[in-house]
């Protein structure tokens, strides 16, 4: 297991490294999912995770396509005498983003706005 985790880590390594000057971007990423809200009246935290790809317009300019999951655990609620107990409540998008990136040095601050 370990081996293969360390594997895997070396092989995102190795593709993030090779894929600076590429017109595709993949990325992925995970967290700590924290309900807001009316939301937050009904689930506690869970977690979540997105995967997207873009593409390079311009050096500085890129779009496309992202997903975002969200599970949150243990929501229950009671209004007027009923009560709704739910095991886990998803939510999921899938949203067109745009990128601009702020430098084209090492390090690229960029803003980034997305709809869906």
């Amino acid at each position: 297991m370990k081996r293969t985790l360390y594997t895997l880590l070396f092989v995102v390594a190795a593709l993030a490294v090779n894929a600076q000057d590429n017109k595709w971007n993949i990325g992925f990423g995970g967290g700590y999912a924290a309900p807001q809200g009316d939301l937050k009246d009904m689930a506690s935290g869970g977690v979540d995770g997105y995967l997207n790809c873009t593409y390079n317009f311009t050096s500085k300019l890129a779009a496309g396509l992202e997903y975002n999951s969200s599970t949150m655990v243990g929501a229950s609620f009671g209004e007027m005498g009923t009560s709704i107990d739910l095991k886990a409540t998803k939510i999921n998008a899938i949203l067109l983003k745009g990128v601009f990136y702020m430098t084209e040095t090492k390090v690229r601050p960029y803003a980034a706005a997305m709809t869906g």
